[in-house]
C-alpha cells in the first residue's frame, strides 16, 4: 500500500536527515486496518531516536468490521510477537486495540514509564507490567463509567496476578467522566492493598 510506504519513508527522512531534532511524539492512526502493520513500520531501523512518546489509535467505520479486526488480531497472535525493540519510547498510548496487542507493544517498547490505555478491558492479560512503568492511565474519553465498566478492567485480577512488580510504586490514573462512586471506592481500597495508588482525574470533554 503506497500510504504505508509513505509512513516508512517519512520516518526514514526524519532520522537520516535530522529534519526534526525536537520531535518527541509520533502518532499512528489506523482506520479499518489490521493490527500487524504497526509492527512492520516499527521494524524500520530509522525510527527517530529522539521520539519518546508513541501513540497508536485504531478506529473502524462500521460495526461489521470489528469482528474482522478481531479475526485478524487472532491470526497475528498465533503467529507470535514481533522481534523488534524501540528502547527510547517512554510513554505509550493505545486506543481501539486489545489487551493482547498492548502486551505485544510493551515487548516492543521495553522502557515505557507511562502506559495510557483508552477504554481498557482485561488488564490481567498485561501481567506483569514491565518494571519501568510508574504510571498507568485508564481513559474513558467523554463518558461516565459505571460499575460494569470498572468490572471489565479486571484490575483486581490483574493485581492478584502480579500486575505490579514488587519494588515498584505504580500510580493508576482513571481519566473519565464521574465513575460509579461505590465501585471506584472499592477498587481504590483493593489497589491500596497492593501498594498501588488509584486516583481519578475528570475528563473535561465529558458532557454528561
Amino acid at each position: 500500500d503506497p500510504a504505508l510506504q509513505a509512513i516508512s519513508t517519512v520516518m526514514y527522512m526524519v532520522t537520516t536527515f535530522d529534519y526534526l531534532p525536537n520531535l518527541r511524539h509520533i502518532s499512528f492512526k489506523y482506520i479499518d486496518w489490521a493490527f500487524d502493520d504497526i509492527f512492520e513500520q516499527l521494524r524500520v531501523p530509522a525510527f527517530p531516536p529522539q521520539v519518546t512518546h508513541l501513540s497508536i489509535d485504531y478506529t473502524y467505520s462500521a460495526a461489521a468490521l470489528i469482528p474482522l479486526a478481531s479475526y485478524l488480531k487472532s491470526v497475528y497472535t498465533r503467529r507470535g510477537a514481533p522481534r523488534v525493540t524501540i528502547p527510547n519510547v517512554r510513554r505509550l498510548s493505545v486506543s481501539g486495540a486489545s489487551a493482547e496487542f498492548i502486551a505485544d507493544m510493551l515487548q516492543v517498547c521495553p522502557n515505557v514509564e507511562t502506559l495510557e490505555i483508552s477504554n481498557p478491558t482485561r488488564l490481567h492479560l498485561l501481567t506483569p507490567l514491565p518494571s519501568t512503568i510508574r504510571t498507568l492511565v485508564l481513559c474513558h474519553p467523554g463518558t461516565r463509567i459505571d460499575k460494569e465498566q470498572i468490572y471489565w478492567w479486571t484490575l483486581d485480577s490483574a493485581l492478584d496476578a502480579g500486575l505490579r512488580r514488587l519494588g515498584t510504586k505504580t500510580r493508576i490514573i482513571v481519566r473519565s467522566g464521574t465513575p460509579d462512586p461505590a465501585a471506584f471506592t472499592e477498587m481504590k481500597r483493593y489497589c491500596k492493598r497492593f501498594g498501588a495508588q488509584l486516583v481519578y482525574e475528570r475528563d473535561d470533554t465529558c458532557k454528561s
